[in-house]
């Protein structure tokens, strides 16, 4: 797994994917209240890690604009539930409707395929505890896949706790981009490296192969035919061709990121399907009523021998 996409995962987590950004947030409790406002502070570090999204530089701005506004928003409700001014009740409601607020802005900013990274990362935090998991995959799987011995995952265990309780302390304390990025980088790589020093020859050749990807299942073609097919048995415009290019771009990296960062298969199954769904609504959108036509009569046929 790229260290640019596994840095972005300790950034990501202001938006969980139901509700809002905290996803089952139940604040009944000012820990919790605190919690919703430490995620949204974290969440403006997102920006150095915005490779992961391919943001435009206008997407940046407006993102970075909406978490600031989220973060102070919640402050403001905190502390006015402090200062008496709002019941526990209200504040709950307050910061649902932040949430809310936040998730449909986050919509409106990010295409489809960026919004389904953007969830992705989100669970892929939920499920670590807030934190993203430091290794290319979580322990369980890896000590399958290894075969570690039981010494070896329990000392694997001690490694995960420090690296995600140091990396809580470094989204918590550092607040200067660049300065964060580093050191992000940096338990990452030293968590890394430490576990390679726990494995056997054999197992870390096995570790570093899955480390390439070679282990992971191939993303399919976004669309039921390659361009070139479908340009010709439509007859597309120079237009329409362009904007299935980006269509197809763009379902191409949510697929690959959903394959590089999904360890359950069943979610990416999930996640693979809507990709597919939301890829090829995406291109009808653009066809004319003739080529929505050709395109149905192409399917029933059975595909490939239009």
């Amino acid at each position: 797994m790229k260290r640019t996409i596994l840095t972005s995962l300790v950034l990501l987590f202001t938006v969980l994917f139901v509700q809002g950004c905290t996803n089952n947030t139940n604040l009944t409790e000012p820990e919790q209240q605190q919690e919703a406002a430490l995620v949204a502070d974290m969440s403006l570090a997102f920006i150095v890690a915005s490779d992961s999204l391919d943001l435009t530089p206008e997407q940046r701005e407006k993102l970075e604009a909406a978490l600031k506004q989220f973060r102070q928003d919640v402050e403001a409700a905190m502390k006015a539930y402090k200062n008496g001014e709002m019941t526990r009740e209200e504040l709950r409601t307050r910061v649902t409707e932040l949430e809310s607020r936040l998730d449909a802005e986050v919509q409106a900013i990010l295409t489809p395929e960026q919004y389904e990274r953007w969830k992705n990362h989100q669970r892929e935090i939920k499920n670590h505890g807030g934190v993203p998991y430091p290794l290319v995959l979580p322990l369980d799987r890896l000590a399958r896949l290894l075969e570690l011995t039981p010494e070896q995952v329990a000392q694997a265990r001690i490694l995960v706790h420090n690296a995600q309780l140091a990396l809580r302390h470094a989204v918590e304390t550092i607040h200067e981009r660049e300065k964060l990025k580093e050191a992000i980088e940096s338990i990452f790589n030293r968590t890394d490296a430490r576990f390679q020093s726990l494995l056997t020859r054999e197992q870390l050749v096995k570790y570093k192969e899955i480390k390439n990807h070679r282990t992971q299942p191939k993303a399919p073609y976004p669309l039921p035919a390659s361009l070139e097919q479908l340009a010709r048995l439509l007859s597309l415009t120079p237009d329409q061709l362009e904007k299935t290019k980006a269509i197809v771009r763009g379902a191409e990296a949510a697929l690959k990121h959903a394959v590089e960062t999904q360890t359950d298969r069943e979610e990416l199954r999930t996640t693979v399907e809507n990709i597919l769904k939301r890829a090829e609504a995406a291109f009808r959108s653009i066809l004319t009523p003739e080529q929505q036509r050709l395109y149905e009569q192409w399917k029933h046929r059975g595909k490939g021998r239009g």
